[in-house]
């Protein structure tokens, strides 16, 4: 498994199946900026029921997961997205956000992930469970089970689909 860094943005999103991403990155970041924050006040939502503490405390860590010092300073970063349309700015906002694109993957139901979708899902993981004391196991199977619609982390791998009478919960 790879450390969880600023790779490249483009390469990351398209080895994920997520070319709307790139095109989003060059053409409406801003749009991508405030998909990117819903994806991860959720992934802190998710946070926050496991972990028992509250969402703010839980939005910092998945921030932190993500490579930013905290939330306030992603939220900073993700409305530059409008002023980062061309030149190095854009480059330098895409590759800061390079460890977020896993927060954007969705799977297709009823397929295995792919050795990317699995080595994304555990790195972000591995660096949310350093920040918060939960186990990997549980955010695995509370965060990122969740992000592929299933609920457990053995059932997204596999490309098991949820029962249809499972609802994904908010909080």
């Amino acid at each position: 498994m790879t450390q969880l860094t600023a790779e490249s943005f483009d390469v990351l999103a398209l080895s994920l199946g997520l070319a709307f991403v790139v095109n989003a990155a060059s053409s409406c970041p801003g749009d991508l900026g405030r998909l990117l924050q819903a994806k991860v006040k959720m992934a802190a939502r998710r946070v926050a029921r496991v972990s028992h503490g509250d969402e703010a405390a839980a939005y910092d860590a998945v921030a932190q997961a993500l490579g930013f010092d905290s939330g306030a300073a992603l939220d900073h970063h993700l409305a530059r997205g409008p002023d980062a349309l061309s030149g190095r700015m854009a480059d330098d906002w895409r590759e800061s956000l390079a460890p977020c694109v896993v927060l954007l993957a969705e799977p297709p139901a009823g397929q295995p992930l792919s050795d990317e979708h699995v080595d994304a899902f555990e790195r972000f993981a591995q660096a949310l469970a350093q920040q918060t004391g939960v186990t990997t196991t549980t955010i695995l199977d509370e965060v990122c089970a969740r992000a592929c619609f299933c609920t457990r982390w053995s059932d997204a791998r596999q490309g098991r689909s949820p029962s249809a009478d499972w609802a994904p919960t908010v909080n």
